[in-house]
């Protein structure tokens, strides 16, 4: 052993034992990994000092929270570490605390962030995913927070695609952004599965393919305004538009949904709004609800918690306004109805258009931090209004519904 070695060996048992009883144990990965949590930018809990300078490294980190990480973020704590590139992190939880070690030079730092809860706004805390689309043949693909993204088609079954567990998710029909590297770093990443069509998944914001092509997606930088960005093809980015800073709520620190309208617009969603961006940038209110509409069994106090959306080509925006238990439609004269409910523990979180019917996605206990709680089905309501449950996840595997002619 060289004498470096040696001198950081000592530097760690020096201090192990000014840590004591507050490290947790050691746990094995596989129970360790029975743990998912929430999208949590490291730099927002880092002195300014601490921050990386134009991004840093990413990796999933045990239990599942997604730390933008400073690529000499170290840790010990759960396992000796899961490696990707030069980074080499994990993460141990215990009675809410994270617990993070940082290697400068030869000296080691603790930094104990006490009671994440607190320090995260409860909406960043835990979210299920909101991705769901429909090609052009009527198959349906949709995300699970466990296990990736699902696949059903035309016969109704339901496969399994190997991929990243992300919240949103968009459909690039004729794969323009096959060959292109996506945008990462961060703010996020974005991810593709398949070919013809191309899924897009995002990790920490929402994605729409434009009526031009191109790719749109909120920036997600810590400390800096919310921007709508527009990627091409080629691998060209540019600002379409900068969002307001502030909502009625608060400042405005990510939007939940994003969806591509008529005449080159774009929608996206806060908690309790649905705004507009103009082809050139210009955002106005859509429409805005202070609280859930009154519903049989259901409370009318809560936030709408408005998540995925789609828009159709005469303007007619679907929502799935998570907090209400519900989807709701708006017509662009203001006419507004809310399409047949479920029943609490689930909840509609994304809508997809096919031809005359809307489906939804749907997470039973939508509002837990427990993703493997957090268990996906999809809906479909006909034009009629008809309505079946037509595939639902499992943790023990996914259950194929009978549909409804």
């Amino acid at each position: 052993m060289t004498d470096d070695e040696q001198e950081d060996r000592g530097q760690r048992q020096a201090d192990d034992e000014r840590v004591g009883d507050a490290r947790p144990a050691r746990r094995e990965p596989e129970h360790v990994a029975e743990f998912a949590g929430p999208h949590v930018a490291l730099e927002r809990l880092l002195p300014e000092e601490m921050r990386p300078a134009g991004g840093g490294g990413r990796c999933a980190l045990i239990p599942g929270i997604r730390l933008a990480a400073h690529p000499r973020i170290i840790s010990d704590v759960v396992r000796p570490g899961v490696a990707v590139g030069s980074l080499v992190a994990g993460v141990s939880l215990r009675s809410g605390d994270v617990e993070i070690h940082r290697l400068s030079g030869r000296h080691w730092i603790q930094l104990l962030v006490v009671t994440l809860a607190c320090l995260i706004p409860a909406a960043v805390i835990a979210h299920p995913g909101s991705g769901i689309v429909v090609d052009r043949l009527g198959q349906v693909y949709f995300v699970d927070m466990v296990s990736g993204v699902w696949k059903l088609d035309v016969h109704g079954a339901l496969t399994h695609l190997p991929g990243p567990a992300f919240h949103w998710m968009t459909l690039d029909a004729v794969d323009r952004f096959g060959a292109v590297r996506l945008p990462s770093g961060a703010g996020g990443d974005i991810a593709r599965i398949g070919a013809s069509p191309t899924l897009l998944l995002g990790s920490d914001v929402p994605l729409a393919i434009g009526q031009d092509g191109n790719l749109y997606y909120p920036s997600h930088e810590a400390g800096t305004p919310l921007q709508v960005l527009r990627f091409l093809p080629t691998g060209q980015r540019s600002i379409l538009g900068s969002l307001p800073a502030a909502t009625p709520r608060g400042p405005l620190r990510d939007l939940n949904g994003l969806a591509a309208g008529p005449d080159g617009s774009l929608f996206y969603t806060e908690d309790d709004a649905i705004r507009r961006i103009s082809r050139e940038g210009h955002v106005s209110s859509a429409w805005a609800m202070a609280s859930c509409p009154p519903l049989p069994g259901k409370s009318a106090k809560g936030s709408p918690l408005l998540r995925g959306l789609v828009v159709d080509s005469g303007g007619t925006i679907y929502v799935a306004a998570t907090g209400c238990g519900a989807v709701i439609k708006t017509t662009p004269t203001g006419q507004v109805s809310i399409l047949p409910q479920v029943e609490r523990p689930w909840s509609p979180t994304g809508v997809a258009l096919f031809g005359g019917d809307v489906y939804v996605l749907e997470f039973q206990d939508a509002e837990s931090d427990d993703r493997q709680a957090m268990l996906p089905r999809v809906r479909r309501i006909s034009a009629s209004g008809k309505t079946a449950v037509i595939a639902t996840v499992t943790r023990h595997g996914p259950v194929k519904e009978r549909p409804f002619p």
